[in-house]
């Protein structure tokens, strides 16, 4: 009977053994994904700020360099 309550005990720990690998795996592919996901939205947004900035000094460098043209209001004709 001692035995057989040994055996058991050592079944049971090396299940909870097991399992607690397992979670760890588990855990560690989450922060791993978790990490690549935060990388490529760090990257998307310096890309993203880097390309309004870029824009914004286009668009500023375009006005500066073309002068700005009125539309001509036509006079009506007088009978």
């Amino acid at each position: 009977m001692e035995e057989q309550r040994r055996r058991q005990t050592s079944g049971a720990l090396a299940q909870r053994r097991a399992q607690s690998e397992e979670r760890k795996q588990e855990s560690h592919f989450q922060l791993c994904l978790f990490s690549l996901v935060v990388l490529i939205s760090n990257k998307l947004s310096h890309k993203t700020v880097h390309l309004q900035s870029s824009l914004a000094a286009y668009t500023s460098s375009e006005r500066l360099s073309t002068p700005q043209v009125f539309p001509v209001r036509e006079r009506p004709l007088s009978a």
